[in-house]
């Protein structure tokens, strides 16, 4: 009857599943800029700017924050219509809405900065759903109204909004710990052969 060593397979399953737990996750964010984008009505309206911005697949989307932000209101919006909205471009019912400014009135939003889901501002009229996961990698940044009465608009004169997003990334350790690993699951053959 043949025996079968165990021991090299055990420290290198070992080996490997502490090279898994080194995987962290590591806050990562992609910026865009917000000078001269519109709002003109509700989502769909070929008047609101909008792009679609290039993530890891599967990247878990945190949340999204805005630095020197300013826009002025156009015909009969008020400057609480605003929403800012980043959404799974493959799921339309996971978003992150916020309008920067909660002012019932027309004029101009001062420069300012600011988080979805921060004190200042209000949640979209479609919900603020949380964190979701970039399913395909992709994401749709746009501006849109929560109510328009026309003539209406919004023109964002100038501002950043930043993405915010994690993803796993091996430490330094992990590499070191795989080829370990790599090295005892090849010892292991090698002796299983020479037996």
């Amino acid at each position: 009857m043949t025996s079968f060593n165990t021991r090299p397979l055990a420290s290198t399953a070992v080996a490997l599943a502490l090279a898994l737990s080194a995987l962290t996750a590591q806050a990562a964010s992609v910026s865009v800029d917000l000078a001269g984008w519109q709002a003109r009505g509700d989502v769909p309206d070929a008047g609101n700017t909008s792009a679609f911005i290039n993530l890891p697949v599967g990247a878990p989307v945190t949340g999204f924050s805005y630095f020197n932000l300013a826009f002025s209101t156009l015909g009969d919006s008020w400057l609480r219509e605003l929403v800012l909205s980043v959404n799974d471009s493959s799921t339309p019912t996971q978003w992150l809405d916020w309008s920067p400014s909660s002012t019932d009135a027309p004029g101009s939003f001062s420069p300012a900065a600011g988080a979805w889901g921060d004190a200042v501002g209000i949640a979209g009229p479609f919900g603020s759903t949380g964190a979701f996961v970039a399913s395909t990698g992709t994401v749709w940044l746009t501006s849109y109204l929560s109510f328009s009465v026309q003539p209406a608009g919004i023109d964002i004169r100038q501002g950043r909004l930043t993405i915010d997003y994690s993803l796993a990334v091996p430490e330094p350790t992990s590499y070191a710990l795989s080829a370990l690993a790599l090295v005892a699951l090849g010892a292991a053959t090698r002796r299983r052969t020479s037996d």
